[in-house]
């Protein structure tokens, strides 16, 4: 394992935000939602002994921005699916992350993230699902991450999906 890096979906709510979707005026009081689609193809997700993973996705949905009464946003919320693959750059091998439905909630005044339900769940055909995140994972300015439910344990991940693409 050569580096950890967040999560595909952590990386994707980051990159809405980033974006500016669903930027609104600064007098709105009033929620303002903003559909988007975002493609996410050949797009590299972390570093393996020998191989790179690869993820290709489609995540859908609609973003809503929440105001306080002098207009200034207090909350994002990301509705949506994604259904996407994890695949070896080298072999071809694949997980199946997909269909997950996302709830995110962007807290701008205590500057948390947090996913909500089910964020992810990867099977495997004879395994079944071998990568399950849902309840609640909130994610601090500080670095800490807070989970109520079964998660995996994020620094680990990176090494799991390596194993897992990578067995013959």
């Amino acid at each position: 394992m050569k580096s950890a890096q967040l999560p595909p979906f952590l990386v994707i709510c980051l990159t809405i935000l980033l974006a500016g979707v669903g930027v609104s005026p600064v007098f709105a009081v009033s929620p303002i939602s903003t559909p988007f689609t975002i493609e996410r193809s050949r797009e590299v997700v972390g570093e393996c002994d020998g191989f790179q993973i690869i993820e290709n996705a489609t995540i859908t949905g609609t973003e809503t921005t929440y105001f306080d009464k002098a207009g200034n946003p207090t909350r994002i919320q990301i509705h949506g699916q994604y259904r996407g693959t994890l695949t070896n750059s080298v072999t071809g091998a694949y997980l199946v992350d997909a269909p997950d439905p996302i709830l995110a909630v962007i807290d701008l005044r205590n500057e948390t993230f947090a996913l909500k339900g089910l964020h992810y769940r990867i099977t495997v055909p004879g395994q079944g699902i071998v990568v399950l995140d849902a309840g609640t994972a909130t994610f601090y300015a500080d670095g800490t991450i807070v989970t109520h439910g079964p998660a995996p344990d994020y620094a680990e991940l990176p090494q799991l999906l390596c194993s897992l693409l990578g067995a013959e």
